[in-house]
């Protein structure tokens, strides 16, 4: 018999017989399955020149499908390492750019507190150094709620001399 009717005859009296077979071995290729099948069957027509007449055309199938599952693991890992690495460039590449922005961030706002009043300039200064208000109004010497009404008078001032900038 002809290698391509042979080919042909066992796809049609077994569809999605290599399909199952390779999915239960390689249970990682289940997404490309039916590439797989597909580029199986398309290899096996294309070189069923090479097959000898007495051969398992079975046996040679899942032979062709085990390779090209293999090189879709192979090139599977291959894709997944270098998404990694992007991913790890992309990670790098945004923690810069947000010390970037925080760091214009802090120049500014330093810019706009040189002007304000010795009050206002030395909680903006607690502040940055990130103490909480307890700490705060213990450093200054005076009550919670008179901190709270000098923070956001800080607040306002900074934003009147950011905006004014």
């Amino acid at each position: 018999m002809d290698p391509a009717k042979a080919i042909m005859q066992f796809y049609r009296e077994k569809p999605g017989y290599i399909k199952k077979t390779m999915v239960k071995k390689y249970p990682v290729i289940s997404q490309h399955a039916d590439d797989i099948e597909q580029e199986t069957y398309i290899r096996a027509l294309t070189r069923a020149g090479s097959l000898r007449d007495d051969a398992n055309i079975a046996g040679w199938l899942f032979t062709i499908a085990r390779n090209i599952s293999v090189d879709y693991i192979r090139r599977s890992t291959r894709r997944n390492e270098l998404l990694a690495h992007h991913r790890e460039e992309l990670t790098i590449k945004d923690e810069s750019i947000d010390s970037v922005v925080e760091q214009e961030r802090r120049t500014v706002l330093d810019k706009a507190s040189a002007s304000l009043p010795k009050g206002l300039k030395e909680v903006y200064l607690l502040v940055r150094e990130g103490k909480s208000y307890d700490v705060m109004a213990e450093e200054l010497k005076i009550d919670l709620n008179a901190l709270r009404q000098r923070y956001h008078r800080l607040k306002r001032a900074l934003m009147e001399r950011v905006c004014a900038c």
